[in-house]
């Protein structure tokens, strides 16, 4: 499937809602002052940007060539869900502290599914006999030159 900066991968707040398991997520659309599918949006290109500037450090090509990012979907999901917390949307019914508390937590999670992430690819780049460890070592076992006069 790949990722791309500019598509999200949780497409609405209810798929949101079942991949946090927060009910209540998917009746957000209603909202006139808010963007659902904007902070979706925001929140893939957070998943997006880390995967490609945090300790994974892919290039754009091999972010587009990624074929688990079913995986990455809980991440978006609950980097939604600290975005909503962070503005009192979602949390612990008004209070300060009980707000910062949510809002922690579904921030951890999304940041321990990304750096626990192990990208498989579809264009064959985690083949063994692709790869930089299948190539043999070619070593001399001779004393002398190998082509020429000794």
């Amino acid at each position: 499937m790949g990722l791309d900066y500019d598509v999200s991968l949780v497409e609405d707040a209810g798929e949101a809602s079942r991949l946090v398991g927060v009910d209540g997520l998917g009746n957000l659309d209603v909202d006139a002052d808010l963007t659902v599918d904007q902070r979706l949006l925001t929140a893939h290109r957070w998943v997006y940007d880390r995967l490609r500037n945090g300790s994974h450090q892919l290039t754009t090509a091999a972010l587009a060539a990624l074929s688990n990012t079913e995986v990455l979907k809980a991440a978006v999901a609950f980097r939604f869900a600290e975005q909503l917390a962070a503005n009192g949307l979602i949390g612990g019914g008004g209070e300060r502290s009980a707000d910062e508390g949510v809002r922690d937590y579904y921030g951890a999670q999304a940041l321990a599914i990304v750096d626990a992430f192990r990208p498989e690819f579809s264009d064959d780049r985690a083949a063994p006999r692709l790869s930089r460890e299948a190539t043999p070592r070619m070593v001399n076992r001779t004393d002398g030159p190998l082509f020429g006069p000794n």
